[in-house]
């Protein structure tokens, strides 16, 4: 959950009284740290490659940065990419000061060809939970074809894989460091999901993911039957997975989402019939109060998903600003304001994509991002909306609810008349 379960009660007091106010009480809690823009992979596929210019953040002031975050708070740590974090030429010296800080690696994402034993040992003492390798194929020769790496480099991933796991068990962190992988389905790769199956049943992993992909080529687009043979697949792979692996279907952007929901309910219906029930659509974001995202050119955004996006501007630099102006900064405020005025109005205002800087319609609409179910856990997410409940029915914001539902309508109707 984003490094959630690393920070203390009085942090989450701090975001929860956060929201209500309208501003941070302390933070970032957790930040992505995306130190280079660089990659040994040249995948077709790829979010940020027309963004990637190869930039690095500057070591010397990283460190400062790094003292600067410690001091707000920060708890946790993802290291990902819009390149190849272990690329980063200073991640010896990185590891070293967050291990002197006690601040844990929550998350690394990589495509783990450089993931061997010394760097292993760079990351073991950060207490690391959270493993996400992007395998994404499941053989050498789609390896090669669609992600631009020579097929060799399949089998020395699935060697790096197998060291880790060896590794983490002698360190006696396994299983509480887990082991992610994830493939990639298009037309050319739906009838290798049972292969993808396979493959992960072999591997020492706990999580498998089966992915869509955003911007395909059309010839990768999946047709009508295509459809009906990946809903056909994903039922084996389930029963493949079951009581062995847990197994996710992102595959809602291909129209797929309810087949896929259909499938893991059943799959996890016990496990669900233990979790403490969550209200449908309280799963607000609340990464404005409580992490940040960092660039390899020193750019900071809110999360990884309004990074790529290019309509939506930085929030600061760490080049320029100091973490704390950029926290607490006009940009930032401007965000907040954005997020909370979605979470207190619950509908969308004919205006509101206008009046937009810092978001898109996904971070409006509850539920739509992907990210919010994994913000918090069950209990802060019904804390949370019982304050914004409270806040809804003052005067004010009574007003702004009915004028937003009223607007609504009326468009609606203008767009039936002929």
């Amino acid at each position: 959950m984003h490094g959630w379960n690393h920070i203390s009660d009085e942090d989450r007091k701090a975001v929860l009284e956060g929201i209500i106010q309208g501003r941070p009480l302390g933070g970032p809690y957790h930040i992505e740290l995306d130190p280079a823009d660089i990659c040994n992979a040249g995948c077709f596929f790829c979010n940020s490659a027309s963004f990637r210019k190869g930039d690095v953040l500057d070591w010397p002031l990283l460190y400062k940065r790094i003292d600067e975050l410690i001091q707000g708070g920060l708890r946790s740590i993802r290291l990902a990419g819009g390149g190849e974090p272990l690329l980063y030429p200073y991640l010896s010296p990185l590891c070293d000061k967050l291990r002197g800080s006690k601040i844990i690696l929550e998350n690394l994402t990589t495509n783990g060809i450089l993931l061997d034993n010394n760097i292993i040992d760079l990351f073991l003492p950060l207490g690391p939970t959270h493993f996400f390798i992007s395998l994404n194929y499941a053989d050498e020769n789609q390896y090669e074809k669609f992600m631009g790496i020579p097929g060799r480099q399949f089998s020395r991933v699935l060697d790096n894989i197998r060291i880790l796991d060896q590794k983490l068990v002698k360190a006696g962190i396994r299983p509480s460091a887990q082991i992610h992988i994830q493939f990639f389905i298009h037309h050319s790769t739906i009838r290798d999901i049972t292969r993808m199956i396979e493959l992960s049943l072999s591997l020492p992993v706990d999580t498998v993911t089966l992915r869509a992909i955003n911007h395909l080529c059309p010839e990768e687009h999946l047709a009508p039957q295509d459809i009906k043979t990946v809903s056909e697949h994903l039922t084996f792979a389930a029963e493949k997975c079951r009581n062995r692996m847990w197994l996710i279907f992102d595959l809602a952007l291909y129209g797929m989402g309810e087949v896929c929901d259909t499938i893991v309910k059943d799959l996890y219906r016990e496990h669900r019939s233990k979790e403490l029930p969550r209200p449908p659509g309280i799963e607000y974001c609340y990464i404005g109060w409580y992490s940040m995202t960092i660039r390899g050119n020193g750019d900071v955004f809110p999360c990884c998903w309004l990074m790529p996006d290019g309509k939506i501007p930085p929030l600061g630099n760490i080049n320029k600003e100091t973490i704390h102006e950029i926290w607490c900064g006009r940009n930032f405020l401007r965000f907040r304001q954005e997020m909370r005025s979605a979470m207190i109005i619950q509908d969308k205002p004919p205006f509101q994509a206008r009046l937009s800087r810092f978001t898109l319609p996904l971070c409006r609409e509850h539920d739509a991002c992907p990210m919010a179910s994994q913000m918090a856990d069950t209990p802060f997410y019904i804390k949370v909306h019982e304050q914004l409940e409270k806040i809804r029915h003052k005067p004010l914001h009574k007003i702004s609810r009915w004028y937003a539902c009223v607007s609504r309508k009326i468009i609606r109707s203008m767009k039936r008349i002929p």
